[in-house]
């Protein structure tokens, strides 16, 4: 009985924990998943009430201008029209949301180094479809008005 509690002590506590909870081992989950759950949550929130600044916290602000993008503006945040629901996940790291008019949207995520995951900005909300340009050839946008930035972009994406 002492090597069964000492092979299988990580097992049995987590028999234990979901005999003692009531709860089944498929409900349990890793702290991983909270992490990713409760991050989720929070983008939400953000998305609910539009707010930008929060946007850019939840956000990789440092991968957005290692990509030559300027410093995120938090006027310059476009959405689609409210509300935004999360409807499922498309992958590990990819969500799916909807918008009022029943349009799909999708949430990129990306695991930061500290294990924390933060958002991917894109520069425009629905990419151009066929060949793309090279930058260079690419036109900017005026002078006086901010660079344009989304959390979320159109899905499926244009072929």
């Amino acid at each position: 009985m002492l090597r069964l509690l000492a092979w299988g002590g990580a097992s049995l506590a987590g028999i234990l924990t979901v005999a003692l909870c009531g709860a089944s081992p498929s409900t349990i989950s890793s702290p991983a998943a909270v992490t990713l759950d409760s991050f989720l949550n929070k983008v939400d929130a953000a998305l609910a009430v539009r707010n930008a600044r929060q946007m850019l916290a939840l956000s990789d602000v440092d991968a957005w201008q290692k990509a030559f993008h300027a410093e995120p503006d938090p006027a310059a945040m476009t959405l689609p029209a409210a509300p935004l629901r999360r409807v499922r996940a498309l992958s590990g790291s990819e969500f799916l949301y909807t918008d009022s008019a029943g349009r799909s949207w999708r949430l990129v995520l990306r695991e930061s180094p500290a294990s924390s995951w933060r958002i991917v900005l894109h520069d425009r909300p629905c990419p151009r479809g066929g060949v793309r340009r090279a930058p260079e050839f690419e036109r900017a946008p005026p002078a006086d008005s901010p660079a344009t930035w989304t959390p979320l972009e159109c899905w499926p994406l244009p072929l």
